[in-house]
């Protein structure tokens, strides 16, 4: 029983063992519900023209659910599902997608059927190439932390012959980890074979060092396009077309639909205040008594808010400032916000304040995706995050791959921030920093994977007094009966939707509601702006292969919703109408510069009269001079002004001495003055430099490999039906 439990606890590892080996599984309520009568749905991929079958998922659910349920003794719960469901898909994927390539190349494993010196038996058995998932488990390993062979084959035994359901239970899992290992062997070959095919010519290596070698310093004057006002251009659709048929190949459209929705939130009244007030109130009376006070408001508090918390006499809540307090005195209950909350006082105790660090990233999101684009998101992260420790500029890498809009512009700078700002992993790495600069790892937090440059450490400022309490917070929530109000409300809406086609005589008869339009989503969505968490949602309009189609009602954790589709997008539809946003962004951006250009042309002299005729002549100050600025040929960073790689290298393309005509830019306009150039020296070894490029291109292979063969082989992805 305790290599049962042993294992069972290990993070991590069981719950792989008990289901990642087990190749099919999915659906459930798929097939009944949401895919009944609708046999052209009826799968959730094709590859080569050979469909995934949705009914074979269905068939296999039963199954793996009781396998599930005698390993741990109850029925998975929805977000175990959706896990297993992931990890099941990618499963399948893999034997779909990676067989017959293992198969072309001779890529396997000798079996143990085949006797015992063998490759199977060496890393499933405790041979020379054993598998290390296999030596961490905490059961295997004896007081000195080291893996034992002899505690490994006492578990083998044990399970060769079961004597009862636990050891039943034990051999299955056994057995789908085994399956785990001998595909992740498999994979880890084919990859290996890809890696040792990439090679960095000499050539390239020499490129890449004067890239990096070659600087110059140059005088410049800058103009943004932002100077020009948007109501002074002006766009036609025949210019949108004919700006889409000369670059039709730097656009791409996803699979996508546009909805409307009414959300109907279920929210507290005045009934739930005072039902809520006296379920507290009942709370007072216990919480005098309890000696373990912590224990017990972590009991009673509703989830997501703190059993204790410590305060200097400042940060009080301002119905606490005026008290008197005595030990194990209860406070309130008060009324704050929607929430009513107790405090019981536990005393005075020290507590530690820091000087804040500060830190810059790069964020890589994983929010809504699925295993398989996660993964490529982690080794794309993976990719970065050595270059940056190799010494890239992070600035630049944060302007080009952050996904954190709201820091990228800035390099990724998010400024100092002190304890209880940032999510837990993200804070205990920037706070465990023993030195400035990139943290050698990805931090993944729930928004994806970090990487963390620290830009200043955190410190030690005070150890102040604090006073310490438990507390307990309840929040007002709706009730059955204001529940069934609202019900009954989306109901009436409904049957005016669904008459109608169309929300304009529902919202006739309820103008409380409002309508939210024109919502796009993609097919890996799983927030929707203005609801949260709306995979039911996202799920229901993928369904939909026509626009005009109202949802039945859609139930989410805090609201009703009644939705339509107005558009269907379909994948590689590049129409004006799909790309109208961006097509006008780009068309714009090209007069807005175009205007630039053309005015900054009718001045002469040197950069700085440029600069004051132009400003003269327009009455503003947009154009700004910059002297003296360094610049590297392959840093896109512009000085101050920002991520143009457009700019930097035409600038190195004047001669020294030399100035240039007008250079249009990314967003920009530029008039450049080379001031010197330093060409870098010829040096006998070039292996640094082939290293920097190889390590990066092997890194990513596998990734590029899996989405090169997705494509070769026509695979058509239908998985976010199953989520």
């Amino acid at each position: 029983m305790a290599v049962i439990n042993s294992i069972r606890q290990r993070s991590g590892l069981l719950l792989t063992i008990v289901l990642v080996g087990i190749v099919l599984f999915i659906l459930g309520d798929f097939i009944s519900g949401q895919l009944r009568g609708k046999t052209e749905r009826n799968f959730v991929g094709e590859v080569d023209g050979e469909e995934i079958s949705a009914a074979v998922f269905a068939k296999e659910l039963e199954e793996v659910e009781n396998t599930f349920a005698r390993n741990t003794g109850r029925r998975p719960q929805e977000r175990e599902k959706q896990q297993l469901k992931q990890q099941v898909w990618n499963q399948l994927l893999f034997k779909t997608i990676y067989a017959d390539e293992f198969d072309k190349l001779g890529i396997t494993i000798t079996r143990i059927s085949d006797g015992d010196d063998n490759e199977e038996y060496d890393m499933l058995a405790g041979g020379r190439t054993m598998d290390d998932n296999i030596k961490n488990v905490q059961t295997f390993k004896n007081q000195r932390g080291e893996f034992d062979i002899n505690l490994f084959n006492r578990y083998l035994n044990m399970i060769e012959n079961p004597q009862n359901q636990e050891q039943q239970s034990m051999k299955e899992q056994w057995i789908s980890y085994s399956k785990m290992i001998y595909e992740q062997r498999l994979r880890n070959k084919y990859t290996t074979l890809l890696s040792k095919s990439t090679y960095i010519t000499t050539a390239e290596a020499k490129r890449e060092y004067e890239a990096l070698e070659k600087t110059g310093t140059f005088d410049y004057v800058h103009i943004p396009s932002s100077s020009v006002v948007d109501s002074l251009i002006s766009v036609s659709d025949d210019e949108l077309e004919d700006y889409l048929d000369e670059h039709e190949k730097e656009f791409t459209v996803s699979e996508s639909r546009v909805i409307d929705y009414v959300s109907f939130p279920i929210v507290s009244n005045k009934a739930d205040e005072e039902r809520t007030k006296k379920e507290i109130e009942s709370l007072a009376k216990q919480f005098q008594s309890p000696s373990n006070d912590s224990t017990f408001a972590k009991a009673k508090t509703d989830i997501g808010t703190k059993a204790t918390a410590k305060y200097v006499m400042n940060e009080l809540p301002p119905f606490l400032l005026d008290k008197e307090f005595v030990e194990n005195e209860v406070y309130g209950p008060y009324l704050e916000s929607n929430d009513y909350k107790l405090y019981k006082y536990l005393g005075e105790v020290k507590d530690t304040s820091y000087v804040n660090p500060s830190a810059s990233h790069i964020l890589f999101t994983t929010q809504g995706l699925d295993d398989a684009t996660k993964e490529a998101k982690r080794q794309q992260a993976e990719e970065i995050l050595a270059r940056a420790i190799a010494g890239e500029n992070f600035m630049v890498l944060a302007i080009q791959f952050s996904e954190d809009n709201g820091s990228k512009q800035k390099g990724g700078d998010l400024g100092s921030f002190g304890k209880g700002s940032m999510v837990k992993p993200f804070e205990d790495a920037v706070f465990g920093a023993k030195r400035e600069g990139v943290v050698p790892r990805l931090i993944e937090t729930q928004f994806g994977y970090h990487i963390i440059n620290v830009t200043g450490l955190a410190s030690v400022a005070d150890v102040l007094d604090k006073k310490l309490f438990a507390q307990i917070t309840k929040k007002i929530t709706a009730g059955r009966d204001t529940r069934n109000a609202i019900f009954r409300e989306v109901n009436a809406f409904l049957k005016d939707a669904k008459e109608d086609g169309n929300f304009d005589r529902a919202l006739e008869n309820n103008k409380s509601r409002a309508k939210v339009e024109g919502v796009k989503l993609s097919n890996r969505s799983k927030f929707v702006s203005g609801l949260g968490e709306a995979s039911s949602l996202v799920n229901w309009a993928y369904r939909q292969d026509e626009s005009d189609v109202v949802s039945d009602l859609i139930k989410m954790t805090d609201k009703y919703v009644v939705a339509m589709v107005t558009k269907v997008i379909k994948e590689d539809d590049l129409t004006v109408e799909n790309l109208r946003e961006q097509l006008k962004d780009k068309v714009v951006l090209e007069k807005k510069l175009q205007l630039i250009k053309e005015k900054l042309s009718e001045y002469t002299g040197s950069i700085a009269e440029i600069k004051d005729a132009y400003n003269n002549a327009h009455g503003t100050d947009v154009a700004s001079v910059y002297e003296n600025v360094s610049l590297t040929f392959s840093n896109p960073m512009l000085g101050t002004t920002g991520f143009d790689p457009i700019a930097v290298g035409a600038a190195f393309s004047v001669a020294q001495g030399e100035q240039s005509s007008v250079v249009i830019g990314e967003k920009a306009a530029y008039v450049f003055k080379t001031i010197s150039i330093n060409e870098p020296s010829e040096i006998a070894d070039y292996s640094e430099y082939q290293k920097k490029l190889s390590d990066p291109r092997a890194g990513s292979i596998d990734y590029k490999a899996d989405q090169a063969l997705r494509k070769l082989m026509n695979f058509e992805d239908k998985s976010y039906l199953l989520f």
